[in-house]
């Protein structure tokens, strides 16, 4: 299998600028301090600028090789320098250190609209992204209709793009990179814009280009999108490289990182939703030090609520439980459990008990959301976990794993027995 992506050494570092360290002063201030002592002030100027500044490395010493038809999941935490690599191979901006080789053509969806000229028409931008992939005028013509189906914006093919909401510029822009058949497929979490039908439309897609023998690196945080659809997983933490192998034992190691029952995320900027609430934190509190399957937990979560939200509204909290490599195996809902929920000011605390955990022994994920009419306010995936150990009480329940499946099914069983 050829290589189409080669990296050695890769490095980028930013210069961050520290404006507290500057002390402001008026102009009277500054032109009687000049006309004093014009020199001195020079240098204490001098003096006063070169603590700045502060150099930060978004990468460094990423060595990578890619091989032609291969699906790469890249993940990690936020500030792990995922984008920044993504913008590095799509040439948006260039490596403080170490050198990248592409072989074939490669187009990326790093943002909405990236690569289309706003005041251009949705078919002129069609074209205009044929022409920076390479390809010729007759062999976009012949695409063209697959395209605008795909992307569902036929009525607004020769509106201005500028004019097209988010979902619409996302819909043709990953229509124009699907099937102008590059070699190498840049996706970020850019898919998130769209909704959840276009979304499925659009991994059935990229799993079609992949089929094909074309590359695909892929970042999100949806574990249950990267696992299906990736074969092979690079996992980033502050700049570096730290695992790169088989897709389930590198989203394995990304999630065991998160190791403690109290989770304050002011600073989780992974969130989806549209606001109105934010999260601030989650506390998973256990009734007994060895969580078993017919042991309780709560699990209490504070949330700062906006003004237009404090009178009384309606709201749901909802839990889901995920198993170590991100897949769904039980929700919660507060009105499903009958209880209603209403804001009633800046602070919304909520708990939720959960009185027996009905699954084999194993480590378990927790994400969290505040829903107001149907619609999410604020959702943080995989933001808590807790672990199931086995009950040495009971021999039967140390013969199970995950082989067996996820839930410990409660039954009861009967019998009869005959002679003949």
């Amino acid at each position: 299998m050829n290589t189409c992506i080669s990296i050695s050494g890769l490095g980028k570092k930013y210069r961050i600028t520290h404006r507290d360290a500057v002390k402001y002063k008026t102009f009277r201030d500054e032109i009687v301090r000049i006309s004093s002592n014009f020199i001195q002030s020079i240098a204490k100027r001098k003096i006063l600028t070169s603590n700045i500044y502060e150099e930060f490395w978004a990468l460094k010493n990423i060595h990578l090789e890619i091989k032609q038809g291969e699906r790469i999941g890249i993940i990690g935490k936020n500030g792990a320098g995922k984008s920044t690599l993504l913008k590095l191979l799509s040439r948006i901006t260039v490596p403080t250190t170490g050198k990248i080789e592409l072989y074939g053509h490669l187009a990326s969806l790093l943002e909405v609209g990236t690569g289309f000229h706003p005041e251009l028409t949705g078919r002129e931008n069609i074209y205009l992204n044929g022409a920076i992939l390479g390809m010729r005028r007759n062999d976009i013509a012949k695409k063209f209709d697959e395209i605008i189906a795909f992307a569902e914006t036929e009525r607004f093919l020769d509106t201005p793009v500028k004019h097209y909401s988010n979902g619409m510029y996302v819909r043709l822009a990953f229509s124009v990179a699907a099937h102008l058949e590059p070699d190498i497929l840049i996706i970020d979490e850019v898919l998130a814009v769209g909704d959840a039908a276009f979304q499925k439309k659009c991994l059935g897609k990229v799993r079609e280009v992949g089929n094909e023998g074309r590359t695909i690196l892929f970042v999100s945080h949806n574990m249950d999108t990267i696992r299906p659809l990736c074969q092979r997983g690079i996992l980033l933490e502050k700049g570096k490289l730290i695992d790169d192998g088989d897709i389930s034992s590198v989203i394995t190691k990304y999630i065991q990182s998160y190791e403690s029952n109290q989770y304050s995320i002011h600073s989780y900027t992974s969130r989806e939703g549209i606001g109105g609430t934010k999260i601030t934190d989650v506390f998973i509190e256990k009734i007994q030090d060895e969580v078993t399957t017919t042991s309780s937990i709560s699990i209490k979560i504070d949330a700062l609520v906006d003004k237009e939200y404090q009178n009384g509204k309606q709201v749901d909290i909802g839990i889901g439980i995920d198993t170590i490599d991100g897949r769904r195996i039980a929700t919660v809902v507060s009105s499903w459990a009958g209880c209603s929920v209403y804001t009633g000011g800046k602070l919304l605390v909520s708990k939720c008990k959960i009185p027996c955990l009905p699954f084999v022994p194993g480590r378990y994920l927790i994400s969290v959301s505040v829903i107001y009419n149907n619609t999410m306010l604020d959702c943080i995936v995989h933001c808590g976990e807790f672990t199931i150990t086995g009950n040495n009480n009971n021999v039967f329940l140390t013969k199970r794993n995950s082989l067996h499946g996820d839930i410990d099914i409660p039954c009861q069983f009967t019998y009869t027995s005959h002679s003949g």
